[in-house]
């Protein structure tokens, strides 16, 4: 198992070339250097980069870029599952969706397990085959992702569903109905377009003292008055 974090530019090392970077994890794991080489090709390939990024710094690929190497390298070990940690959400819209594709790709070519991390929740029914959605730490719900988003029963949950972008204001929720159109005949998620952007923040929800939340509800952070968040005034020598 191999983990996609979410910021490619923490992740890559400034001071690595591309092609020493995908090759470290087979450094490390002491794989015989003859194979690198390969290895590393084919593990560029299937992301859709070429040779000529091996001898480029992390500084000089756009946020794309650094993301595919960054899936780059945690295929190179050729493993059955990866981590993505919301692995688009630190880039711009415009590759969100490339990203994206490439991922769904890995997992039908490679037979991949896919665990993936995100607050979009229609990102998540077009990625996975089962949904588990999490609150205060804890798994709230679970289950065939067309059945969590059409009849979502934590509180939570239904913001999620209601946090799913409207193409414009005051449209009554044209987006959630059509998501939950789509879960209610079974549509394949694959076959329709992914979305692009990601949702508004998070409304706030509070636990109630329900079976569906879990029992016992916590109590809510207290805020903290502006006057303690400003910084103090620096002392003069």
């Amino acid at each position: 198992v191999q983990m996609i974090f979410q910021d490619p530019y923490q992740k890559l090392n400034p001071r690595m070339k591309v092609g020493a970077i995908v090759a470290e994890p087979l450094r490390i794991r002491g794989i015989p250097k003859r194979e690198h080489a390969e290895r590393v090709a084919r593990a560029l390939a299937d992301v859709s980069l070429g040779e000529q990024l091996l001898d480029r710094h992390p500084h000089q690929l756009s946020g794309g870029q650094r993301q595919r190497v960054a899936i780059a390298a945690a295929l190179v070990l050729e493993p059955e599952g990866l981590i993505c940690d919301e692995p688009v959400s630190m880039l711009d819209v415009s590759v969100r969706t490339q990203i994206l594709e490439v991922l769904l790709e890995l997992r039908r070519r490679r037979s991949l397990t896919l665990l993936f991390v995100t607050h979009d929740l229609s990102l998540a029914w077009a990625i996975c085959d089962r949904l588990a959605v999490m609150y205060l730490g804890r798994v709230v719900e679970q289950g065939p992702a067309a059945q969590v988003i059409e009849q979502p029963q934590h509180p939570y949950t239904r913001a999620l569903v209601d946090a799913v972008p409207v193409p414009r204001p005051g449209g009554g929720g044209a987006a959630r109905a059509a998501l939950r159109r789509a879960a209610r005949r079974g549509a394949d998620p694959r076959r329709l377009p992914l979305p692009s952007a990601l949702p508004a923040p998070l409304r706030a929800v509070r636990p109630d003292r329900s079976a569906a939340a879990g029992g016992r509800p916590r109590r809510a952070a207290r805020r903290l008055p502006a006057a303690r968040l400003r910084r103090p005034p620096a002392r003069r020598p």
